[in-house]
C-alpha cells in the first residue's frame, strides 16, 4: 500500500510503499528515518504519528504499539503520517484522543486577508467532556 510521510508539517512529502498485513509500525518508522535521512544518533528526537492534512493536526502516536502490523493499527492506504521532531531536552507531548484542538481567530478591523498567516489564530486544547 502507499503511504505519505511528511516531516514537521512541511510541504515536501515522501511516498512509500509498504505491506499493510506484514510490516510493523517499527518497520514503517525505520523507513521514515531512512527516507528523511535521520542519523542514528538523532532518531530518539523523532516519532511518527498520524496527521490530518486538511486541519494541520497531529493525531495518534501509536506509542507502545510499535510491534503491531499496520493493518492492526488501522493504517490504511493513502494515510498521511508526520515525522515529528522535538528538541534534545524536550519531551514529546502525550496524545490525548479525548481532546480536540480549537483554533480561535480574533477579528481585527485591519485584516488584509483571511489566511491563517494574517489571522494568527490562538490554539488551545479542550477535553471532550469539559463544560464550556
Amino acid at each position: 500500500m502507499q503511504l505519505k510521510l511528511i516531516k514537521d508539517k512541511e510541504q515536501n512529502a515522501k511516498v512509500v510503499f509498504v505491506d499493510r498485513a506484514n510490516n510493523t509500525f517499527r518497520e514503517l518508522q525505520e523507513i521514515a528515518f531512512q527516507e528523511f535521512e535521520i542519523p542514528e544518533n538523532k532518531r530518539h528526537n523523532f516519532r511518527l504519528r498520524a496527521f490530518n492534512v486538511a486541519h494541520g493536526i497531529a493525531l495518534d502516536t501509536y506509542s507502545g504499539r510499535e510491534n503491531e502490523t499496520l493493518q492492526v493499527l488501522k493504517i490504511y492506504p493513502l494515510k498521511t503520517l508526520l515525522l515529528e521532531e522535538k528538541a534534545e531536552e524536550a519531551v514529546f507531548e502525550d496524545y490525548d484522543p479525548d481532546s480536540i484542538l480549537v483554533k480561535l481567530n480574533p477579528w481585527r478591523p485591519d485584516l488584509p486577508s483571511l489566511l491563517e498567516e494574517y489571522l494568527q489564530p490562538e490554539h488551545f486544547k479542550v477535553k471532550k467532556d469539559s463544560m464550556i
